[in-house]
């Protein structure tokens, strides 16, 4: 998915489903990063010992970290948009708050993509 460079680029009806499909895909991405951390710790611990071993513990425990700490911002940050928008919104749908505020829906967009390919980029 390309993010649009200017508002005349948007899809205003589709911004809201845009967004929360880029939630899935960072989230999944977390997801996927955890998952082969994990595998490579197994493999670890199989296939090394001493120092070898207590390094990659090392640093497979801070990427582990890591993805922990990303799990709480974005669950905070999914918090503080639902916030934002039940705020802001008034009597209007979140679709609808979406739509009029599509730049820093764009800016979520972004930001979740970057997440997921940080997650990714990580292991």
């Amino acid at each position: 998915m390309q993010l649009p460079t200017s508002s005349g680029d948007i899809d205003a009806e589709k911004v809201g489903a845009l967004l929360e499909d880029e939630m899935k895909r960072m989230d999944a991405a977390i997801q996927k990063a955890v998952q082969m951390i994990e595998e490579m710790q197994k493999k670890s611990r199989a296939n090394d010992s001493g120092i070898r071993l207590e390094v990659n513990e090392k640093i497979l425990d801070s990427c582990n970290a890591l993805m922990s700490a990303i799990r709480v911002l974005v669950g905070k940050s999914r918090a503080m948009q639902e916030e934002i928008v039940a705020m802001g919104r008034g009597s209007a749908s979140p679709k609808e708050f979406y739509k009029r505020n599509h730049q820093w829906t764009d800016g979520l967009i972004s930001a979740a993509k970057a997440v997921g390919v940080a997650a990714t980029v990580l292991v």
